[in-house]
C-alpha cells in the first residue's frame, strides 16, 4: 500500500466525525430523555453491518490462506524488465510516444505447495489486520450507543478508546510487518531456482541468462502511517472524554 484508500479514510471520517458529535452532544445533552437521533442511530447499524462483513471476511482470508491449493500475493521482487531473446526485434511503427525505460518492483504471484509457515505468516497478517479494524468499529459503536443514552462522557468509553488506540497503532504496524515477511517468502520459494536450461541456435544465445526472463524475490518492508492517525484521533477522544466526565462531576454537583 502507497496510500490512504477508501476504506481508511472512511474509518477516519466515521472516527472524527465521532469525535465532534461527543464534543457537541455532551454540551447539548442531559442524562434524561435522551434517545437515539436517526443519524447516530444509522451510524450505529452501518457500524454493526460494516464490523460483521469484516469479521467474516477476515474469517474468509485466513481460512482460504490456510487451506487453499494455491495462494496468491502482491510480491516484492528485484527491479526487473524482461528482455527479448536473441534475434527478435519490435517494430513500434514509427509512433512519436515510445518506452525509453522501464522496471517492475513487484509481481503478482500464485503459489501453490507453499509452505505451512509461510502460510501462517501471512493468516496472521490477515487476522491482525481485521482485529485492528474491529477494534475501531467497536469503539464508534459503543460511542453511539452511549449517546443515545445520553451518557457521552461514560468511563467505559473512554477506557475503550485508549485501548483502540493501542490497538491500531500496534496491531497495523504487526500487520504490516508479519504481511511483508510473509509475500517476501512467497515470493522468494517461488522465484528459487538452482539451475536452468535451454536450446538456442544463432547469434547471442552465449549471452543469455536465467536473469534476463526470470525476476528474483526481494525483501521489503513497506509501512503505512495511516493507522498511526487513527489512533491520534482515538487517544484525543480518550482525552476529551476523561476531561467531559471531569466536567460533568463537577457541573452534577454544583446542581
Amino acid at each position: 500500500m502507497a496510500g490512504i484508500g477508501s476504506v481508511e479514510l472512511f474509518v477516519l471520517a466515521v472516527v472524527a466525525l465521532v469525535a465532534l458529535g461527543l464534543i457537541a452532544r455532551a454540551s447539548a445533552r442531559s442524562r434524561r430523555g435522551a434517545e437515539m437521533t436517526p443519524v447516530v442511530r444509522t451510524t450505529w447499524w452501518v457500524c454493526v453491518t460494516y464490523g460483521a462483513v469484516v469479521v467474516i471476511g477476515t474469517l474468509l482470508g485466513v481460512l482460504q490462506v490456510l487451506t487453499d491449493d494455491t495462494v496468491t500475493v502482491e510480491a516484492p521482487i528485484e527491479e526487473f524488465w524482461p528482455q527479448l531473446p536473441a534475434g527478435m526485434t519490435i517494430d513500434d511503427g514509427q509512433r512519436p510516444d515510445r518506452l525509453v525505460e522501464g522496471a517492475m518492483t513487484s509481481a503478482t504471484l500464485t503459489v501453490s505447495g507453499l509452505e505451512t509457515s509461510i502460510r501462517v505468516v501471512l493468516a496472521a497478517a490477515e487476522a491482525v489486520s481485521g482485529l485492528t479494524i474491529v477494534a475501531v468499529v467497536l469503539v464508534i459503536g459503543l460511542a453511539c450507543r452511549n449517546i443515545g443514552r445520553g451518557t457521552p462522557f461514560a468511563p467505559v468509553l473512554a477506557r475503550a478508546c485508549g485501548l483502540a488506540a493501542g490497538a491500531v497503532a500496534i496491531g497495523s504496524m504487526v500487520a504490516q510487518v508479519l504481511g511483508s515477511l510473509g509475500r517476501s517468502q512467497a515470493a522468494e520459494a517461488a522465484l528459487r531456482w538452482s539451475s536452468a536450461s535451454w536450446e538456442c541456435k544463432g547469434k547471442g544465445c552465449a549471452d543469455m541468462a536465467p536473469e534476463q526472463f526470470v525476476p528474483a524475490a526481494s525483501f521489503s518492508v513497506n509501512l503505512d502511517l495511516w493507522p498511526l492517525a487513527v489512533a491520534l484521533v482515538l487517544g484525543v477522544v480518550a482525552v476529551v472524554l476523561r476531561s467531559g466526565m471531569a466536567l460533568q462531576r463537577d457541573t452534577d454537583g454544583l446542581v
